[in-house]
């Protein structure tokens, strides 16, 4: 599979021809509309009550669907640009301090996740390329617990401390729950998904 290129593997509207089914200007327009959905999202989370026996830090991370569609739809352009909306975003309304770790999870998150999609499909030919390939659920999975990782080493960097590291398992343990929870969901809504941007 040495002759695909990058762009059919992180974007499922390459068909086995290798056209692109989404113009340019209908996927700024989808990722204008994913930025804000990813906003919505993060705020919804602020009303959702923390879970009984566990810690405060544990969030669904309803926003990583937004990321899944952004990586398995649009392309990692897309996905990288909306890292980075979210994080001037916090910015703005939470601080510097709260922007450093959102960068450093989605920076991280956004890694893994390529790595993983990347990885996965250059197994397969490129008929058989398509998203179902990459579990769903496994890249969820790993780009939930990386994003913990990446705020967790961000805390460390900020505090000149390693304290922050003995919170990781439980972190791990949370990005497994919702990453299967988000994972989950991305699933259900992508048969849909599909029927709406390439109509």
């Amino acid at each position: 599979m040495s002759n695909v290129k990058i762009s059919e593997i992180f974007s499922t509207s390459i068909d086995a021809k290798g056209v692109d089914r989404l113009s340019k200007t209908k996927r700024i327009a989808i990722a204008g509309l994913l930025f804000a959905v990813a906003l919505t999202l993060s705020w919804l989370e602020n009303f959702i009550p923390a879970i009984p026996g566990l810690p405060p830090g544990i969030k669904p991370g309803l926003a990583n669907i937004v990321m899944l569609f952004c990586l398995f739809y649009i392309g990692l352009p897309y996905a990288a640009a909306l890292t980075l909306l979210k994080s001037l975003f916090v910015f703005l309304t939470r601080g510097f301090t709260a922007a450093l770790l959102s960068f450093a999870g989605g920076v991280v998150s956004v890694i893994v996740m390529v790595s993983i999609i990347y990885v996965s499909k250059k197994q397969y030919s490129k008929e058989q390329c398509s998203k179902e390939h990459s579990s769903y659920g496994l890249v969820s999975i790993c780009g939930a617990c990386s994003h913990n990782i990446g705020q967790l080493i961000m805390v460390a960097l900020l505090t000149s401390s390693t304290a922050a590291i003995y919170y990781l398992p439980i972190l791990l343990i949370g990005g497994v729950v919702m990453g299967i929870l988000t994972g989950f969901i991305f699933s259900l809504l992508s048969p849909y998904i599909d029927s709406v941007i390439f109509f």
